[in-house]
């Protein structure tokens, strides 16, 4: 923006005036490279991953949403028909009711998927209508205090924490042998940061680099 600025100025055109309290966006420091979308139907051609991982690789990949916000979700949350759900931003905090707006709302935005996610959701939630859509394969031991948001009500299956999926999704990504998925990045994020997806509605879901 300077440089061009400079330009116009030197040219002797008239350009905008840059506000003094303008300041310049931070270009993030993260280099995790994206999976492309070859990449992922791949992941999810192979017979040894589970379809609860194959769901979850397609839906952050079309969604483009962060694993945080797709593992929050719940069954009957999902919007089936219109290929979309709400999940709760990062860093939401609670704000004051507008027009008669839950207060909650003010947490939430919307994402959405496309026909892939669309095909394998039903296939894993195997009829259930309630409860966390990803869950663990095992109960949660005795003792341990889970919130009942996080508990399936049919299967007492616990919902599916952001290490364990990320855990799941190294491994099954693993370019080089076991235990080399995480080399470039957590396989949650490269699924995340994926383009090439052709949905106008999820297009913009994606964050343009040094956007707040």
């Amino acid at each position: 923006m300077l440089s061009w600025l400079g330009w116009c100025q030197d040219s002797g055109y008239e350009g905008p005036t840059v506000p003094a309290w303008a300041k310049r966006l931070t270009v993030p420091d993260s280099e995790t490279p994206a999976r492309s979308k070859m990449a992922i139907d791949r992941l999810i051609a192979r017979r040894e991953v589970h379809r609860r991982e194959k769901t979850l690789g397609r839906m952050l990949y079309e969604t483009a949403g962060r694993a945080e916000e797709v593992l929050g979700v719940n069954v009957e949350e999902l919007d089936f028909a219109g290929r979309r759900c709400p999940v709760k931003a990062k860093g939401a905090r609670s704000t004051a009711r507008r027009r008669g707006r839950a207060r909650k709302d003010d947490m939430l935005k919307t994402v959405h998927w496309d026909a892939g996610t669309a095909r394998l959701l039903p296939r894993l939630l195997k009829g259930r209508t309630r409860g966390p859509v990803f869950v663990t394969h095992r109960r949660p031991r005795p003792g341990k205090v889970v919130s009942p948001r996080d508990v399936c009500p049919d299967t007492a299956l616990a919902r599916l924490s952001y290490r364990q999926a990320r855990a799941l999704l190294d491994e099954y990504t693993a370019l080089r042998g076991p235990g080399t998925g995480c080399r470039g990045g957590p396989a949650s994020r490269r699924c995340r940061r994926s383009d090439g997806c052709a949905d106008p509605r999820v297009r913009h879901r994606r964050r343009p680099c040094g956007a707040r």
